[in-house]
């Protein structure tokens, strides 16, 4: 009898299909599947070190993550001296040289070495949006017990971050909710190599940190006018991750290596943050960091005029993205037009035309929904309702000039941009349910109109003012020093030279 002896490769390429070229074979440490390093796409230089994961294993773990994405809790309790403690020997023991004589190229490059390497694992922790209302802040306040008389003066500052975002030139200031991070600053504890990931701002709002001692804070930045192209860059790296999560970034779970963007045309600046300085983000300026040792920092937000226009196309971004908003914005506008004397002439004038913008956006809507057979329609205060109950079923926005609602579906509510998300009804059987008719919206607007144009008003007397030459300009002044003190307008005082 013959017997025949077949010679089988023990591996298999899972690409070509062939078991030779042994020397180059892979086997994934997930599904142990073996691959040619010449055969993956892109092809592998050489043989990778430590654990490898085939494709298929990544997109499996990408696709579906074990646990939602986020930073662990510490077990531990620290007080800040015991902190300090912990974050001054850490990087004495990491760097191996007392904390002081770490420069900080050294701890920025060791900080990207280890973003970019997947072999090696560094735990560090982050006192992160320590809520100076319960906490304390690092400001002096009218709650501190123990003051000293030159605290009187840092107290009432606007430089003070409890202060600055409800100065009257903060559209915040009209905001009666606490809104933690946004009107109440968040505090944050700091150690070598805790980081603050890829965002921006909630509603694309201002932001400043201030830097209250201890090692700098190293930050990177990106322009708000180049969002979108950031955005694009960072999908374009990590693809699976914004296919499973489209709101990644909005998660502050995501860091990458600037370099990696502006090698795709993304402009980046950075800077090294010292004890006592500010760093102010700007209206959807993409940033991150990470500290350069034990420190402690402040943040907060703050709405000057010009931001109104940026706060609308926010939401409509946050509609697109499903994104529940931290307020509403139309109920804020409203409120301001609601009581227009008494707002700064600048804030009158950038809320008279962000209205103007909102109205004329709403009489299209419901003038679609009446040509959609919608005729019923209620009065509703959805101020006085909590905005859980107020949030649109389909793109959480909160409703605030209008909704729709079905007697189908008594408990859910549609923005009017989705109202044909609502059910399967009849439109005549749906209700429109408005917080002003259109003809209270216009009286809103003249109101704002009328005190506006006295801020443009002001303007150009100024302007004639300051262009007047001799007697002229002496007059000029004269005259608009009394035409504002018949007003009991402030103003700061102009010394009359001829």
């Amino acid at each position: 009898m013959c017997v025949f002896v077949m010679q089988v490769d023990s591996y298999i390429c899972h690409m070509c299909g062939r078991g030779d070229g042994d020397e180059y074979m892979l086997l994934c440490d997930g599904c142990d599947d073996a691959f040619h390093t010449y055969c993956l796409i892109p092809p592998l230089q050489e043989v990778p070190k430590g654990d490898w994961r085939c494709p298929r294993c990544i997109q499996q773990v990408c696709g579906k993550p074990q646990g939602p994405y986020g930073f662990e809790q510490a077990k531990r309790e620290y007080s800040l001296q015991s902190f300090g403690e912990m974050a001054d020997q850490f990087k004495s023991n990491y760097f191996s040289m007392p904390v002081h004589m770490v420069s900080c190229e050294a701890v920025e490059k060791e900080f990207w070495r280890l973003v970019n390497c997947i072999e090696e694992d560094v735990c560090v922790q982050y006192g992160a949006d320590i809520h100076a209302a319960d906490m304390g802040s690092g400001f002096p306040t009218k709650d501190n017990k123990d003051m000293f008389p030159e605290d009187e003066e840092y107290i009432n500052s606007g430089w003070n971050l409890n202060n600055l975002p409800v100065l009257e030139q903060s559209v915040l200031c009209h905001i009666n909710a606490d809104i933690s991070g946004m009107k109440i600053p968040w505090c944050y504890v700091g150690m070598c190599f805790s980081s603050f990931c890829w965002h921006n701002e909630d509603h694309w709002s201002y932001s400043i940190n201030y830097l209250h001692w201890g090692e700098p804070k190293t930050w990177y930045g990106v322009p708000g006018e180049c969002a979108d192209q950031f955005e694009d860059a960072m999908k374009a790296n990590a693809p699976e991750l914004f296919e499973h999560s489209p709101d990644l970034l909005h998660q502050l779970t995501t860091i990458m290596n600037p370099n990696i963007l502006m090698d795709m045309g993304v402009p980046i600046v950075r800077t090294n943050q010292h004890a006592g300085e500010f760093i102010v983000t700007f209206p959807r300026a993409y940033h991150a960091g990470f500290n350069q040792g034990y420190n402690f920092a402040e943040a907060v937000n703050f709405c000057p005029a010009d931001w109104l226009p940026i706060g609308r196309a926010c939401i409509d971004h946050y509609r697109s993205l499903n994104r529940q908003c931290v307020f509403s914005h139309e109920e804020l506008v409203c409120k301001m037009a609601a009581d227009p004397d008494n707002l700064d002439l600048k804030v009158a004038a950038c809320t008279h035309h962000d209205l103007l913008g909102i109205v004329e956006k709403e009489k299209q809507l419901r003038k679609k929904l009446l040509d959609r057979g919608t005729m019923e329609a209620e009065r509703e205060a959805f101020e006085l309702l909590p905005d859980d109950e107020r949030q649109c079923d389909s793109c959480k926005t909160t409703c605030f000039l209008s909704g729709v609602t079905c007697p189908c579906s008594p408990n859910k509510l549609v923005c009017i941009h989705h109202v044909e998300m609502l059910c399967d009804c009849d439109p005549s059987r749906h209700c429109l349910r408005y917080r002003y008719t259109l003809d209270e919206l216009p009286a809103m607007l003249y109101k704002l109109k009328v005190r506006a144009e006295s801020f443009d008003n002001w303007t150009s007397k100024v302007g004639e003012a300051l262009e007047a030459a001799g007697d002229d300009r002496l007059g000029e002044l004269t005259l608009l020093k009394q035409v504002l003190s018949m007003k009991s307008v402030l103003f700061c005082n102009i010394d009359v030279v001829s």
